[in-house]
């Protein structure tokens, strides 16, 4: 599975929506303090990486997010 794949299904269960793509912008609504922290945690858990919580939260599409990480 790609990078891309893994941040999508990630975000799918983080914001529980089934029809997410790179594409799927990020809206305060879906993208709260809890998503971001769940993201980071699953994020470490996955890619052995971390990432800066302040970037994650200032993202606007799941791309975005990607980038972050690959």
């Amino acid at each position: 599975m790609s990078v891309s794949d893994k941040v999508i299904e990630i975000v799918k269960d983080i914001i529980e929506m089934d029809d997410v793509t790179v594409n799927t912008v990020l809206t305060e609504d879906l993208w709260d303090s809890f998503a971001v922290i769940s993201f980071l945690s699953s994020v470490q858990t996955e890619f052995n990486t971390v990432v800066e919580a302040d970037r994650v939260s200032n993202v606007e599409t799941v791309q975005d997010l990607i980038e972050l990480i690959d």
